[in-house]
């Protein structure tokens, strides 16, 4: 009243109340699980003259000097979290009455838990986890999943649904990298290998090799490693974060010989995340043996050839020659194909090419041969039999013929049945003759139907006699 008075006495009459200013709009507090917590704001009047009041509010937790006599005001709000828990939310409003009239103070007070914790020590803002997860992802997934973490460090409702949907659904450092991506504080993390191709030649000792897998950018470093073949084995299948140096990581591969087949072989390493897919092609060459393996192929190129021309000579009489000349010219191949065939093929190019002289020396050869025995090995009877069909065709008698048949016969029934049995019996039999195959066909007990699909049969096994 004495002031009211002292400024009428000097003249200042005022008509109409200043407005009442607040130095905030809203007062947010965050206060700790059974803490404390204070805050402040300013009460004055638009014209910076004396305002005089007082504040009153309906939480009994909320605790400031309600009366107030100045220009600049400055009130302390203290805030007691009582037994109210992380995440509650309390709202209202303060009100200020005043010599200028009343106003309301609307507050927001946060009840949040006690501050997490992460290696380099206490974490007490997102910001600061985000720095932390920079510098140590994998420690920071553990943190991230505190139940308190959306209470702490998350404002918005928003934000607290994309953590619990991401956590709820996916692996758990994959969920913190894309809430890290989807709140705009990183990129998704890229990777990319120094290496697409690389060869080997592979002979008797182990094989290392090596590549080397980067990434772009922090975050997530959940890499999947796998061969796709069991002769390459990797020094680990996983790439966490501890095993990058930077932003590099080396993986280790071994080839391991004994387990490689000859020939040229292709493997591939599978470098996998949850959003991407490499690839390393590893060209392995099994070189041991190759001399063997080549061997191999030409003798399966000459099989081939003989059996292409033997089919051509039977179906035209013109080409015998070349059949015979492809015979003559391979001899000593064949002769290392077929070892211990040796007699039954020269006479057998001796009759092709009417070598007279080259017959006589084979039958000579074959007069002097003995007759396996019961139990010998099959090789050893098929040779016999088809020295003693060659013999017949170049010239043998009625009663030598009929001896051959016995002896077919006679193998046949003692375990020795082969369809070849059939086609020594039955080649080049024509006129005369045939009514031996005939009767060879019988003794076997097979059909003219059988007899036929062994004809066909014939040409293709002729050439390959000796490998039986």
């Amino acid at each position: 009243m004495k002031e009211k008075v002292m400024s009428l006495a000097q003249g200042q009459f005022t008509y109409e109340q200043p407005d009442i200013v607040l130095s905030t709009d809203q007062l947010e507090l965050d206060v700790r699980e059974g803490g404390e917590a204070e805050a402040i704001f300013h009460v004055k009047n638009a014209l910076g003259t004396k305002i005089k009041g007082f504040c009153s509010v309906e939480e009994f937790d909320i605790d400031f000097l309600p009366v107030f006599d100045g220009k600049e005001n400055v009130l302390t709000v203290k805030v007691h979290a009582g037994t109210r828990k992380a995440g509650e939310v309390l709202t209202g409003d303060i009100h200020i009455i005043t010599d200028c009239g009343e106003k309301t103070l609307p507050y927001r007070i946060t009840v949040t838990g006690t501050y997490l914790e992460g290696i380099c020590g206490e974490i007490t803002s997102y910001e600061e986890f985000v720095q932390y997860a920079k510098e140590h992802f994998d420690q920071a997934v553990p943190v991230f999943y505190e139940d308190k973490f959306k209470w702490l460090y998350l404002r918005e409702m928003g934000e607290r649904r994309l953590y619990q949907y991401l956590t709820l659904r996916n692996p758990k450092q994959q969920a913190l990298e894309e809430f890290l991506v989807a709140h705009g504080d990183k990129k998704p993390v890229q990777y990319m290998v120094n290496k697409k191709q690389l060869a080997f030649d592979v002979e008797d000792e182990d094989i290392a090799g090596e590549f080397m897998v980067v990434k772009d950018s922090w975050g997530m470093a959940g890499v999947r490693l796998a061969s796709d073949h069991s002769f390459l084995t990797l020094n680990r299948e996983h790439l966490r974060a501890g095993d990058f140096v930077g932003n590099q990581a080396v993986v280790s591969f071994r080839i391991c010989p004994a387990q490689v087949p000859p020939g040229v072989h292709r493997c591939r390493v599978m470098v996998e995340t949850v959003f991407q897919t490499l690839e390393v092609g590893i060209r392995v060459h099994g070189i041991k043996g190759a001399d063997l393996r080549r061997k191999r192929l030409a003798q399966k190129k000459l099989t081939a050839r003989l059996v292409r021309s033997h089919i051509q000579q039977m179906m035209n009489s013109s080409l015998r020659e070349s059949w015979l000349q492809l015979l003559e010219t391979n001899r000593d191949k064949l002769f290392a194909m077929f070892r211990g065939s040796e007699l039954q093929l020269d006479g057998y190019i001796s009759h092709i090419a009417g070598n007279a002289a080259g017959q006589r020396v084979f039958q000579e050869a074959v007069e002097r041969m003995a007759a396996p025995a019961l139990g010998d090995k099959r090789e050893d009877v098929y040779r016999y039999l088809f020295a003693l069909y060659l013999k017949v065709k170049n010239g043998g008698s009625q009663e030598e013929r009929d001896e051959l048949i016995s002896q077919i016969r006679n193998y046949y029934v003692n375990g020795y049945r082969h369809c070849l049995l059939y086609c020594w019996s039955g080649w080049g039999t024509t006129g005369k003759g045939r009514s031996i195959f005939w009767r060879s066909w019988t003794c076997y007990g097979m059909k003219g139907t059988q007899v036929r699909t062994c004809i066909c049969t014939a040409s293709l096994l002729y050439c390959r006699i000796w490998t039986i």
